[in-house]
């Protein structure tokens, strides 16, 4: 190991005003990271709840223009035969749903389990809503 020199020291005492001037090291030389990391991290965790909120608003634009566009196909539809094309919508959903998985169990696979299940749900909520408008508005309030 060498000996330090006074280049040394004037540097090492030109890195200390810097990180002083922003922040990284207090008056008596000790250097502070976790502040500013933790600021990086709310920063990063911000555009990340903004990127999922977007997804989220995506989805759930998606999810109400496929609605409104089976609804509109079902006006078109004769009375009798919109339970059955109804049947045959829910089991298309279902079953390319069950084909989506993995072939086999995979336990790293979870998010894409969650995804379809989410998938599934939404869309047998909207379905059961349709179903339940052929049938004329409730009489419970």
């Amino acid at each position: 190991m060498r000996a330090s020199t006074s280049n040394d020291n004037q540097l090492i005492g030109d890195l200390l005003w810097e990180l002083r001037q922003f922040g990284y090291a207090s008056d008596d030389g000790m250097i502070r990271l976790n502040h500013r990391v933790t600021d990086s991290r709310e920063k990063i965790m911000n555009a990340l709840e903004m990127n999922i909120a977007v997804a989220r608003g995506e989805a759930l634009a998606a999810s109400l223009l496929a609605s409104a566009a089976l609804q509109a196909v079902f006006m078109f539809v004769p009375p009798q035969n919109r339970e059955e094309l109804l049947s045959r919508i829910t089991a298309f959903v279902d079953d390319t749903l069950n084909r989506s998985g993995p072939a086999k169990g995979d336990a790293q696979d979870e998010p894409n389990t969650q995804m379809r299940e989410t998938a599934r749900f939404q869309a047998m909520q909207n379905l059961d809503a349709i179903a339940r408008s052929f049938k004329g508005p409730s009489t419970q309030r």
